[in-house]
């Protein structure tokens, strides 16, 4: 195992930093946050600030420009992907609604 020294820790480090993955992931389940765990750091960056560039992202996180653009794209995609389903919600509630104010005033 000597031998393989770097690359024994390095798996050792790996599936670590997975279980932190997804012990986070359950945790957001659990509280009912439709979040993934790397959107924490976006979100109190933002707590102390109220606009920044990709690039002022970036260099706060010490990270790719790259990876913050894939960041937000994803917490984009999934508010448009909540507004839509939230609107579908909405439009449903009102159909039942005028339909139980029609066959009310039928009777």
């Amino acid at each position: 195992m000597e031998q393989y020294g770097y690359l024994t820790f390095t798996a050792r480090l790996k599936r670590i930093s997975d279980n932190l993955l997804y012990s986070s992931k359950d945790l957001y389940k659990f509280l009912n946050l439709e979040i993934e765990p790397n959107w924490h750091l976006i979100f109190l960056i933002f707590s102390d600030k109220d606009t920044l560039t990709i690039t002022e992202i970036a260099e706060e996180l010490r990270i790719f420009q790259s990876g913050v653009i894939k960041i937000v794209n994803k917490m984009k995609e999934k508010i448009s992907k909540n507004e839509k389903k939230h609107k579908y919600k909405k439009a449903n509630i009102k159909e039942e609604v005028m339909y139980y104010n029609d066959t009310c005033t039928k009777s």
